[in-house]
């Protein structure tokens, strides 16, 4: 698979995933103060995930291989990606809160984190993204906005076989909006900075992170109109 710079190996008697999920919610708001907070647990039978293979387990398996393949394809540079299932249990936490400051000021966080791990031993699940902290400060006067939000991943080392870890980033957004009414619609321009600080980050969900980072400093300039 080029796209994925992966030699992926399907296998088509793979069983049907069958999964029970909980969420459990719990929200507050006072007259300053929205929030609410979520624990999820998802107990999945047969979770089909991607396998990345040692040089050592390849090894191990070049007879069977190369049967199923053949010499030429196998030895191809990219790695080699094995599509299997187990019983594995996914659960976690998300949290958000608004908070009405003074005088046009207001402020967000967020927070999220999911652990994914094999029922049978606890070996973490591959492609399981950091935890992530969100915090913003926004000030609106009448039909203006402009704010800055700061959001920071952990370090991913709980990774599954040989599974890339992926260090931890912050990225800083700034971003300024106005609107006005024409003809019964809301027009809304908004300048975006992402990425303000051009941060060299890579992103643990991405199949290709190990040779294509996220994108650096960019700047958007938005026109809506909403009826």
């Amino acid at each position: 698979h080029p796209g994925n710079f992966a030699f992926e190996i399907g296998n088509p008697d793979l069983p049907s995933e069958h999964g029970l999920g909980l969420d459990v919610s719990l929200r507050g708001r006072t007259t300053r103060l929205n929030g609410e907070i979520t624990f999820f647990r998802n107990d999945i039978d047969d979770f089909i995930f991607r396998s990345p293979l040692t040089d050592e387990e390849v090894a191990a398996r070049e007879d069977e291989f190369l049967e199923r393949f053949g010499a030429d394809e196998i030895d191809a540079e990219f790695p080699v990606i094995e599509h299997i299932s187990a019983d594995s249990v996914l659960q976690g936490i998300e949290a958000h809160a608004d908070i009405d400051l003074a005088a046009g000021f207001a402020a967000e966080f967020s927070y999220d984190m999911v652990r994914g791990r094999l029922k049978a031993s606890g070996e973490p699940l591959p492609r399981i993204p950091p935890f992530r902290v969100m915090g913003g400060l926004r000030y609106q006067r009448n039909a203006m906005q402009v704010g800055l939000n700061v959001t920071h991943a952990g370090t991913q080392d709980r990774v599954f076989g040989a599974e890339e870890p992926t260090e931890g980033y912050t990225l800083l957004k700034l971003y300024s909006s106005y609107s006005f009414q024409t003809g019964g619609a809301t027009n809304t321009v908004t300048l975006r900075v992402d990425n303000a600080t051009n941060e060299l980050y890579y992103n643990h969900l991405n199949y290709l992170k190990s040779v294509l980072p996220e994108m650096g400093r960019n700047v958007k300039l938005v026109y809506s109109v909403g009826f």
